[in-house]
């Protein structure tokens, strides 16, 4: 029951802990996981091709195709691809969802994961205007974090 008690009160302190960049990252985080785009899907896709292009890889399937793969970019050690996922909304819009499929050099699979900042670079590209509002919603939450209090011992 104590170890049950003293992780409580663990996460009531790191709650009651929070940094002007942490409530800044965390209101972006949450906003880029929830975007909706409300571009045309052909203007998404342009601007995933440029992204794409900057980590040395293209698009090789369909771009109308709700999954997108690219090629595959090598290195000495390892090969990388992204599958990115347009996701059309009952409601109207689109969610992309970009992932790095990362294989060693003999071909087996070291991992594969989101690649969030390419997600929020995407959005920067396509909807700038909706990405500067989040931005600057963010960084009015985290002006209003009262700042840290400093503790020096005698």
């Amino acid at each position: 029951m104590s170890i049950r008690l003293g992780f409580a009160c663990l996460l009531a302190i790191a709650a009651c802990d929070e940094t002007s960049a942490g409530v800044r990252q965390g209101y972006v985080e949450r906003h880029r996981d929830a975007f909706v785009y409300r571009a045309p899907r052909e203007q998404i896709v342009s601007a995933l091709r440029e992204l794409l292009a900057e980590h040395d890889v293209q698009l090789a399937s369909d771009p109308a195709s709700a999954t997108l793969h690219t090629s595959v970019a090598k290195t000495r050690y390892e090969s990388t691809a992204y599958v990115v996922h347009v996701i059309p909304l009952r409601a109207g819009g689109y969610q992309v969802q970009i992932v790095a499929v990362v294989h060693d050099s003999d071909g087996a699979l070291k991992y594969s994961m989101r690649r969030e900042d390419d997600e929020w670079q995407l959005i920067e590209r396509v909807e700038p205007d909706r990405a500067l509002a989040i931005t600057e919603a963010a960084n009015a939450r985290a002006d209003k974090v009262a700042p840290r209090q400093h503790t020096s011992s005698p």
